[in-house]
């Protein structure tokens, strides 16, 4: 479960607590009364007179009775009074929650708009408009970069060792890559990637977005791939030999300021996860 909801659960508990609470203490403390009274007119049994006894039980009986109707009179007051206090403890730990629920919802949202700065490809601009803006901005140099980039890619995942990239991707992805490279290394596996052909690559559009640029990178290629067991050389998944058309499309991202800083570099910071074509 989520903290989000384990926190909408525990608000909704509660409220329904604080809800469904009622004290009927007054009303039980009347019958607790009522019952001594009656008690006390038991005490009759004693009596060697039966006119006595008569009178006794009918004088008890009437007391009683007075006992009751003073409870009964007094019960409201006593709930009123009770229902006048607050459970100040309650009131804050509601608070408290609601606001953390809150907080969460809102960096939520804010992480998603982060990461979703386009929900479709109606939104991409077009490369040449880029160029337009970044005279400098050249296309096929960007090209060139990425095919380099995706072979050293599948060469450092074979490898088990990610550092060498770490410059080319964004600290948020370099951390996802690493803990999916690490599961494979805690089962004693390696990745394989052979007989790598990149098809074509090609610019597809960018976006501005929270003060940064993205280009969207989409690349075609053919590969082998296969996972061993490192002990056994057993076959985990994929093929030694058969050809796989793999499609990628890469997000690149770097900050606006640094437009015209030649030396700043486009980095990855999503991978669309590789579709067979």
């Amino acid at each position: 479960m989520s903290l989000k909801k384990f926190l909408a659960v525990i608000i909704f508990m509660m409220l329904f607590t604080n809800c469904a609470y009622c004290d009927f203490g007054g009303y039980s403390g009347g019958s607790e009364r009522g019952g001594s009274g009656g008690r006390e007119g038991g005490g009759n049994e004693h009596s060697n007179s039966e006119g006595y006894s008569n009178r006794g039980s009918r004088h008890d009986n009437e007391r009683t009775r007075n006992n009751l109707r003073a409870n009964s009179n007094n019960a409201p007051a006593i709930l009123n009074e009770r229902d006048k206090k607050t459970d100040w403890g309650g009131v804050i730990f509601i608070g408290c929650a609601v606001g953390v629920f809150g907080f969460l919802i809102a960096r939520s949202n804010k992480r998603k708009r982060k990461n979703n700065f386009m929900d479709t490809s109606e939104n991409l601009k077009t490369i040449s408009e880029y160029c337009a803006l970044n005279p400098d901005f050249d296309p096929q140099k960007i090209i060139t970069w990425a095919n380099a980039l995706y072979i050293k890619l599948q060469e450092t995942w074979t490898a088990g060792n990610i550092e060498p990239v770490r410059d080319n991707l964004t600290p948020e992805f370099f951390n996802i890559m690493h803990k999916r490279l690490n599961a494979l290394i805690s089962k004693n596996q390696t990745d394989y990637t052979d007989d790598i052909t990149i098809l074509q690559t090609n610019l597809k559009g960018w976006q501005r977005f929270h003060n940064n640029d993205y280009l969207i990178l989409q690349i075609r290629t053919r590969i082998k791939s296969y996972i061993l067991d490192n002990q056994t050389g057993r076959l985990i998944s994929g093929s030694k030999t058969a050809e796989k058309f793999m499609f990628y499309e890469w997000t690149l991202t770097r900050k606006i300021a640094d437009i015209l800083d030649k030396n700043n570099d486009w980095v990855i910071c999503n991978i669309q996860v590789p579709q067979k074509i």
